[in-house]
């Protein structure tokens, strides 16, 4: 490993580019928990450099799957960096561009694939045109269709509006609406453009110097657009070519992250907007669009909350409406003061006791759950009608509002179930190899018990007999492939095959871009691995299966703690707040646990650590429980990241007696 790794980024990044290039090509690619899909792609790169004098760089952000100490001895020939926090997409890019020593500088995600011409074509094109100062080619998705976000126009004000009201997906084609996206052209042509995607960005080495990289202050999303736009004032033209492309798995990197990508893609828009277009009159419009588009998609990333929560309130306001009606003769028939609140205490238990319980925040519909629910609801129901008599004024009415509801909503799930499990056309899959990997993902997807997805058998990779016999339907060989998608309609593709260079898919992709079908790679025979690559392969895997905090039943449940305990605090608790030595401080946070910054329990806050999608800054931590300032950092991010993969409600109860039993020794040692 090179000495130059083990400087920081501020070193890297003082000394930008001052050398003269000894190279043509360099190929900068930041990893982070991707080291499945970086190692194809450093094939695929490779691949297409052979003829080239080039070099790649890999600048790994701090990734915890074992990313560098795995693939090193694989690619000896890759400058590897390893940083020792994720310091962000744009700033680990310039600690690479900072080191390499090519005139073209390319950077590169690591969850691409590249076809085999690409690197030679799009050199012939910048010799060709002096005036490009950053270019890119035609980037599909793993269906083999356009990703129109690899040429796009600049948001300015009008372009933003458009786009975040929906004028443009409304008008797709229009050059007035459709600015941004800019359907209107066509994918394939060669010439200007006005932004082209971080995937894949085809830079001179001068740009790059004069602009000083990527600006840091965007960590995630955002870097391309500021990088162009910047350029873009500096003189030089983007250019875009369609003749060649690569093939992007989009999503990979971010769904493996610890990262809140949701976060950080809004926050770059509302950077650009306050760099940029601080002046304009559309500004307060647009941080308003913003927030709204960021707020709906943080809400659709739980239909159940929407769909199954306006089920449920339907269901307990009519049947209090029906119980009503049977005990008293109407549907109105209780006091008047009683309405609306009536309404709105019941439907808030009911909903509050699906949140707790987890019924709405879990992709799947589980009846039980639901049940369990309904059952807490009505004795938190009746708990109420107990402690405010004024509103107890039936047994029967809250008997049979309870009983209706929960048949409504139980109903109403299975219902769903039902829909889900015979109304939706099950995703045709088949695997594409031979040998130990194919074999391995076959036998697995064919006992696998799921109705949404139906495995279909194995494509070979040649002409030979398939290797195993295990009742595995073999549908064909590669070079049938496109009569085999559409003879057998598969959706979906599953390449397990080392033989197959992975530059080779873009043009599979291509083949098979008017099926959409989707690619998967597959390079491990290894049991567990097999199962958990079949179980992503089916939407089983969710992120808090390695980081169990991501859990939204625990989160809400862990915020709902932390509110209690910060209200608490601040009333009834705030004499012995004032009784510490460092009573500011303390204030200071326990506003910021009310605020939803921080937790009671959390991980210890590090300069140049973004883990706060996955866990807050904590008052009481595992670092501080061991003297926090006396550890080294190497030893707090282990802390860190234990904290938050082996997280568990009792984990927080074990800190926090353990914190109140140290300070209880402390009190009493000084007194004996």
């Amino acid at each position: 490993m090179s000495a130059d790794t083990t400087q920081t980024a501020e070193v890297l990044e003082a000394d930008f580019l001052a050398e003269s290039p000894t190279l043509e090509l360099s190929i900068v690619i930041v990893s982070h928990n991707v080291q499945d899909v970086l190692a194809q792609c450093l094939r695929s790169v490779f691949q297409a450099l052979q003829g080239i004098e080039g070099e790649v760089l890999v600048v790994d952000n701090a990734s915890d799957d074992g990313t560098v100490a795995t693939l090193m001895p694989a690619f000896p020939q890759v400058r590897w960096i390893p940083l020792p926090t994720n310091v962000g997409f744009g700033r680990a890019n310039n600690i690479g561009i900072a080191q390499a020593c090519g005139r073209y500088i390319l950077l590169l995600n690591p969850d691409t694939l590249v076809h085999p011409d690409t690197f030679r074509t799009m050199l012939a094109y910048m010799e060709r045109h002096p005036e490009v100062g950053i270019a890119g080619c035609r980037v599909l998705n793993r269906d083999g269709s356009f990703q129109e976000t690899c040429r796009r126009g600049f948001p300015t004000p009008w372009v933003a509006f458009t786009r975040l009201f929906g004028l443009e997906r409304l008008f797709p084609r229009s050059r007035i609406f459709a600015r941004y996206s800019q359907g209107f052209r066509d994918e394939q042509e060669i010439g200007y453009a006005e932004v082209i995607s971080g995937a894949f960005m085809f830079c001179r080495r001068e740009v790059l110097r004069e602009l000083r990289g990527f600006d840091p202050e965007y960590f995630l999303y955002g870097e391309d657009i500021d990088l162009c736009y910047r350029a873009h004032l500096a003189g030089w033209r983007i250019g875009y070519v369609g003749a060649v492309s690569i093939l992007h798995f989009k999503g990979e990197s971010t769904r493996r992250s610890t990262t809140d990508a949701l976060f950080h893609f809004y926050e770059a828009m509302r950077i650009f907007v306050r760099r940029y277009y601080k002046g304009s009159p559309l500004v307060p419009l647009l941080q308003i669009g913003i927030k709204l588009r960021e707020i709906l998609a943080r809400a659709l990333q739980y239909p159940n909350l929407w769909l199954l929560g306006i089920a449920d309130l339907l269901g307990v306001t009519v049947a209090l409406l029906v119980a009503t009606r049977l005990r008293f003769g109407h549907f109105l028939g209780l006091p008047a003061y009683a309405y609306p609140t009536v309404f709105l205490a019941i439907g808030s238990v009911v909903v509050a006791m699906m949140l707790f319980c987890g019924d709405y925040l879990e992709r799947r519909v589980q009846l039980a759950r639901a049940a369990m629910a309904y059952a807490l609801s009505m004795l938190a129901v009746a708990a109420l009608a107990a402690f405010f008599k004024d509103y107890a004024f039936s047994r029967w009415v809250m008997v049979g509002t309870a009983v209706g509801g929960a048949l409504w909503g139980i109903g109403a799930r299975a219902a769903i179930q039902q829909l889900r499990r015979h109304g939706v056309r099950p995703r045709r899959v088949a695997v594409l190899g031979r040998g130990a990997v194919a074999h391995a993902l076959a036998v697995t997807l064919q006992r696998q018990q799921d109705a949404s997805v139906l495995f279909l058998g194995v494509v070979r990779y040649d002409d030979e007999p398939y290797a195993h016999d295990d009742g595995i339907p073999v549908l064909g060989s590669y070079g049938e492939l496109p009569e085999l998608v559409a003879q057998w309609r598969i959706h979906e593709l599953v390449v397990a095959t080392p033989e197959l260079p992975p530059g080779e898919l873009v043009a599979v992709a291509e083949r098979l871009a008017r099926w959409r079908v989707r690619l998967s790679l597959a390079q491990n025979s290894d049991e567990l691995w097999v199962q958990r690559f079949v179980r992503e392969l089916l939407g089983h895997e969710p992120a808090w299966v390695e980081y169990p905090l991501l859990h939204p039943r625990l989160r809400l449940l862990k915020r709902t703690l932390d509110l209690i305990c910060a209200v608490v605090a601040l009333s009834l608790g705030l004499p012995l707040v004032f009784l510490s030595a460092h009573r500011w401080s303390l204030l200071r946070r326990w506003w910021l646990v009310l605020r939803g910054h921080w937790s009671v329990v959390g991980i210890e806050p590090q300069s140049g650590e973004h883990l706060h999608a996955v866990a807050k800054p904590g008052l009481l931590t595992l670092a501080r429980l061991g003297g926090a300032e006396e550890l080294s950092p190497a030893v707090v991010r282990q802390l860190n990241h234990y904290y938050m993969r082996h997280y568990s409600l009792g984990l927080d109860v074990d800190i926090v007696l353990t914190y109140c039993i140290r300070r209880l020794r402390r009190e009493i040692r000084p007194r004996l």
